[in-house]
């Protein structure tokens, strides 16, 4: 609201998101919308389990403990890694290694061998929407898939086994994970998954993010393509940015003149430091000295998750409320400063006095009357998840291309990598 009504610009987004180089809302024109299907719940009952580009247990230590409880009583564990670690090594029955970037070629083997076999009929396949242009898009040749991807061709042809001989299947994948991206991955999987429904197994997919609490931004319209509740900003005649790779061009382009940075360090790194360039002026918002505070012309205390209460959306869709143990030292917190700053540029409604709650139900009212029947995917108070079994299948470019791997710009980001510098075996899961 600070950026659309306070100073009438849509561009408004987060810096590490953009920086994976993912549009959201990658699977609504497939699935209806980008989200879990389901929550962690679903991996309980799993007899096939699928991670692609999350190293679970170095990226999602309370995930990895169901996923390692449900293998040990008997699932079974495909990895798809360039890199598979020692915990994935040990535990799953098929460890895939794809080239970086190549996933979705694999992915588009592991189809057309369920396809061929006879195991998804390809008639059927013809009749669901999408399936022509899916078929001639697949990488049929399994010569070819093996020889892209550089995985052993009798890999692929056991992972297209154990998918054929499942009831219940759950994939897990990292969409904003840099180190295994592929284009089309995302689309690429939901169309394996709408097609493993088609043919009777019952399959959900999960999408755990590394940027925590990244999934409430979009339906907060804290994104250029949303307003808030996940409407479409195309309607909006606010100047700006109408998508993540547009805004990203903007910031390439030196076109921004003024920037709010709140919790983001992207003076600290080079290539996100070359977005900011031609500012004329910064504003910086953090709970401690960054390099990006030390660059700005005026800087507003921020606060942790402990010195401030609120709402926060999992990976899951969840809702999360929370509260604040420890008092920020700066004497207010930083929704705080942001509701004060909303009131001097003149945003309507918008008050640190009626505490937060008062803007949390401003929020959620908004959020869930714009969401409808979508709420349970996006903002999940208990709800039960129910989706259509068809969807519309997608014949994503699954070709690879180089991409860049962004910088940890976030501090749980940097903790992450400096973790993984260190290494994972003074904190394995047991």
């Amino acid at each position: 609201r600070i950026a659309r009504e306070g100073l009438g610009t849509a561009n408004i987004g987060s810096l590490a998101i953009m920086s994976t180089g993912n549009e959201s809302g990658a699977l609504d024109d497939i699935l209806g919308f980008t989200a879990s299907t389901a929550d962690r719940s679903a991996l309980r009952d799993a007899d096939t389990i699928v991670c692609n580009n999350t190293s679970v247990e170095a990226d999602h230590l309370i995930l990895a403990v169901e996923i390692q409880e449900t293998v040990r009583t008997g699932a079974s564990l495909i990895v798809a890694n360039s890199v598979v670690d020692q915990t994935d090594q040990m535990l799953s029955e098929v460890a895939l290694d794809p080239m970086r970037g190549r996933s979705s070629i694999l992915w588009s083997g592991v189809i057309a061998r369920l396809i061929d076999s006879g195991f998804i009929p390809e008639e059927k396949v013809r009749e669901l929407d999408g399936g022509e242009e899916l078929l001639c898009s697949l990488v049929r040749d399994a010569g070819s898939v093996s020889g892209l991807t550089g995985v052993d061709a009798d890999r692929i042809d056991r992972t297209a086994e154990l998918l054929s001989r499942s009831k219940r299947v759950v994939f897990v994948h990292g969409p904003d994970r840099p180190q295994d991206q592929a284009p089309g991955d995302m689309e690429i999987l939901a169309d394996l998954v709408l097609l493993l429904r088609a043919s009777g197994v019952r399959t959900d997919l999960l999408l755990p993010r590394m940027i925590a609490n990244s999934a409430g931004l979009e339906v907060a319209g804290a994104d250029p393509a949303f307003l808030p509740g996940r409407r479409s900003s195309g309607s909006s005649e606010l100047p700006g940015a109408a998508s993540q790779s547009g805004l990203l061009s903007l910031l390439e382009s030196g076109s921004i003149r003024a920037a709010i940075v709140l919790g983001e360090d992207p003076m600290r790194h080079d290539r996100s430091a070359s977005y900011l360039s031609s500012l004329e002026f910064l504003l910086a918002m953090d709970w401690t000295e960054t390099e990006t505070t030390r660059c700005a012309d005026i800087v507003l205390p921020g606060s942790t998750f402990l010195e401030s209460p609120g709402t926060r959306c999992n990976f899951e869709g969840k809702l999360v409320r929370f509260a604040s143990p420890v008092s920020p030292p700066a004497g207010f917190a930083g929704w705080e400063a942001l509701a004060a700053l909303a009131q001097a540029l003149g945003v309507d409604g918008v008050s640190a006095s009626g505490g937060i709650d008062a803007l949390s139900v401003s929020l959620e009212s908004e959020v869930r009357g714009n969401l409808g029947h979508l709420a349970a995917f996006y903002w999940n108070e208990g709800e039960e998840r129910s989706w259509p079994e068809a969807g519309r299948l997608a014949t994503p470019d699954v070709m690879a291309r180089p991409s860049a791997i962004q910088p940890p710009l976030t501090h749980g980001e940097r903790y992450r990598r400096e973790i993984a510098e260190v290494g994972t075996d003074r904190f394995r899961v047991i």
